[in-house]
Formats: structure tokens, sequence, C-alpha cells
């Protein structure tokens, strides 16, 4: 049953993963909190944004995008937390999601019509920047930690660390290939987050409870038979499966990645320390994380709040 129902477009997608899946390096330059999907949901926001993309294009990585939460979902349910805040950030990751998928919009802003409306690249991404300070300011004010918060926090860091790496980056592609950069950069995310799945497997297998071991093994089975050609092609990946809560978390996934090899890295001109990979394993787990630039912020106690 799992094998006739396997995921098309996530396969597509993740052919374009990067083989040391710089993305997961490049997105904790952000700063962005410790999840998975939402950085997926936020960089695609990102994609569908842009001017002169053909239609398309968008519409095989809305699918993409789609089917591949399902399974990411799997490994944040099956290794995280349930802690309010990881509650909070699903709601978060699920209600832009809906939007997205559905109707192209991103918190009630109309992402198809911005990317009608012909501005570059750098004006498109200063205009998600703006947008998303403002919605910041505006849901601050009603919930601190509301799962609108912190959508708008994530699209924030991301835009804005984009738009400066890509208005910093003299070789960087001025002519409409920043679509691909950023399916690309999904994609490493993805493929880094499904090299997990195996160990959901597992996981469901090890049921303690008997009278739920059956119903788990059936649905174990079945998960396997859907991802087998996933497992296969991250098979020769260069980022291993993450043991224990580490792998509900893209931080540990980025620093896993940089004590496997620290060399792949290549640290923005923004954010050098956040490749900087030195220190031993314990002080690497415990670095504190730096905050996205406050000035025009108004700072609430609780803003921010980490998984």
């Amino acid at each position: 049953m799992g094998k006739s129902q396997r995921p098309k477009y996530p396969i597509e997608l993740l052919w374009k993963s990067n083989s040391y899946y710089k993305g997961v390096a490049d997105i904790d330059s952000c700063q962005v909190l410790n999840s998975w999907t939402m950085p997926v949901v936020t960089l695609t926001s990102i994609a569908v944004a842009l001017p002169n993309v053909e239609s398309q294009a968008v519409d095989r990585l809305i699918s993409s995008v789609s089917e591949g939460l399902v399974y990411a979902g799997l490994v944040e349910e099956s290794f995280s937390s349930k802690a309010e805040n990881m509650m909070n950030l699903k709601c978060a990751t699920d209600v832009v999601w809906v939007e997205v998928e559905l109707y192209r919009k991103w918190l009630g802003k109309d992402l198809r019509k911005l990317s009608l409306e012909r501005k570059t690249i750098e004006g498109t991404l200063q205009t998600l920047v703006d947008i998303a300070k403002k919605s910041v300011i505006e849901y601050q004010k009603s919930t601190t930690g509301s799962p609108n918060v912190l959508a708008a926090n994530s699209m924030y860091k991301i835009s804005q660390t984009i738009l400066k790496d890509y208005e910093g980056n003299t070789d960087a592609d001025k002519d409409g290939n920043f679509f691909e950069q950023l399916s690309v950069m999904i994609a490493d995310i993805f493929g880094a987050c499904l090299s997990n799945l195996s160990s959901v497997v597992i996981r469901k297998c090890h049921c303690s409870a008997i009278e739920e071991r059956e119903k788990s093994v059936r649905r174990a089975a079945r998960l396997l038979g859907e991802i087998e050609e996933i497992l296969e092609i991250l098979g020769n990946k260069q980022l291993a499966c993450l043991s224990g809560d580490r792998a509900a978390d893209i931080e540990q996934g980025h620093v896993y990645k940089m004590q496997k090899d620290p060399s792949s890295i290549v640290p923005s001109s923004n954010n050098e320390v956040a490749a900087s990979g030195s220190g031993t394993k314990e002080e690497q787990f415990n670095q504190p994380e730096e905050q996205y630039p406050t000035e025009d912020l108004p700072a609430q106690e609780g803003d921010f709040v980490e998984p």
C-alpha cells in the first residue's frame, strides 16, 4: 500500500539538494526558530513572491513542499517535545502554509500580487522585510509568542538575511535564477530533515503498548513503502541521521554538519560567526543565539521564543 502511494513531487525537489545540504548552514545563519518546517514555509513564501517566475514553476514548488511537509512533520512529531512553544510553532507553520498553498498569501498579504508588480528581486525582498517588520509590531501588541508573531519573526529574519546576502554578492545571478537558488535551499533543508525518516520508522516499530503495537507497525510498514525512494536518494548524502531529540531541530542539524565537515560550510559576509565550527561538541551546542536587529522593533519579554 505504501509503495503505491509514493510521493512524486518531493522526489523531484530532493534531486536538487546539495550533497552537503548547504542550505541548512545558510538558514542557520538567519538564526531562525529551531524548526525544520517553518524555514521551508517561509522560504517558499518568498519564492512565490518573486517576480518573473513562471506560474508552472511556482505550482510545482508548492506541490513539492506540500507533500514534503507531511514527512517533515512526522520527523518533528516523533522527536520534538510537547512544550507549549513547540505547539505554537507547529500551529504557526500550519496557519501560514494553508494560506500559501490555497491562496498564495502570507498572513493575509497577496504574494502573487506582489510578484506581478514586476519589482526587482531586491525590491521584492525589501517589501517582504517591511511587511514582516510591520506584522511583528502589530501582532506583538495583541499576543506575544502567538503563532502569527512566530511566523512574522521567521519572515523578518530570513528575508532580511537573504536580502543582505543578495545585495552583497557580486556573483549573484541578477537575471531570474534566484527562484532556483531558493528551491535548492528548500531541498537542502528537506533532505537534512527527511534523512531522519528511517529513525521514525524504527520508533513506530518499537511502540511499547501491546494494544497499539500492531497498528503502529502497520503504519511503519506503510510509511517505509512510501519513503523508500526518498531514503535511496538521501542515502549518498553527507548528513547522517541525528539521534534523539536533535532530529527535530534544524540548529542541531547545522551543528552536526559542522562537526562532520566544517570545511563544507562557507560563511556569508554577514554571518561569519554562525559557521565558525570552533569549540568542543558541548560548547557548540550551548552557544547563545544571536537575535535579529531590534533597533526598530519594540523589545518585549518573551519575544522570539525558541522550542
